[in-house]
């Protein structure tokens, strides 16, 4: 464990940020904005080493990782099962507690997970218009299960809207991502004893 990295946990609302750490002058909770986001990160920076632990939380996290990346200040974005199984262990989760600041506190001091890595621009992109998408499919459901129950005089204000939630606007350009190294090996044929599928294939009907 290295004793000068201090662990800072922060758990993600879609307003705000509850934050806790042994960090003198650490504000108990900060807004979920850029502005807000700029002014912790300008903070910390100038204390001891801090390493960010947060858990997934389906997209309101995303702001404060990309602020994190780009002030090169190590973030971990934890599985929430791992979390809450851990309090479980040490005795400090109930069945139905939600997982808080102090606890993903615990879990990076003890844990010491491994920083996320920030994902290459255009999966940031991707990212963000895929999640655009699904909100609009969300809503365009919805609406049409209120057309199904709907009186006659508000039928033509649900058609309206569902015309409106269009996804054509929506196509996602495609781009060329360059791929790391490790990955590389995602491109080419699976292979067996150092042989490739394609050439055992061409063996067998030799």
């Amino acid at each position: 464990m290295n004793s000068a990295i201090v662990h800072l946990g922060a758990d993600i609302a879609q307003a705000h940020i509850d934050l806790f750490g042994p960090i003198d002058g650490l504000p108990a909770q900060v807004p979920n904005t850029e502005a807000g986001l700029r002014r912790l990160l300008k903070t910390l920076c100038k204390g001891p080493r801090v390493h960010l632990v947060c858990e997934a939380t389906g997209g309101c996290e995303r702001l404060l990782l990309r602020l994190c990346h780009a002030a090169g200040l190590p973030v971990s974005v934890l599985n929430p099962r791992q979390v809450r199984d851990f309090a479980r262990a040490k005795g400090k989760l109930a069945k139905t507690d939600r997982i808080d600041a102090r606890i993903l506190q615990d879990y990076g001091r003890t844990m010491q997970p491994a920083p996320s890595v920030a994902p290459a621009p255009e999966l940031q992109k991707l990212a963000i218009w895929s999640a655009r998408r699904r909100q609009l499919i969300d809503m365009r459901n919805a609406e049409k299960n209120r057309l199904l129950r709907a009186d006659s005089t508000l039928a033509a204000s649900y058609r309206g809207i569902i015309a409106t939630r269009s996804l054509r606007p929506l196509h996602v350009r495609p781009c060329r991502l360059s791929l790391q190294p490790r990955h590389q090996s995602l491109l080419r044929p699976p292979t067996l004893n150092g042989q490739t599928s394609q050439a055992r294939s061409h063996r067998r009907h030799a």
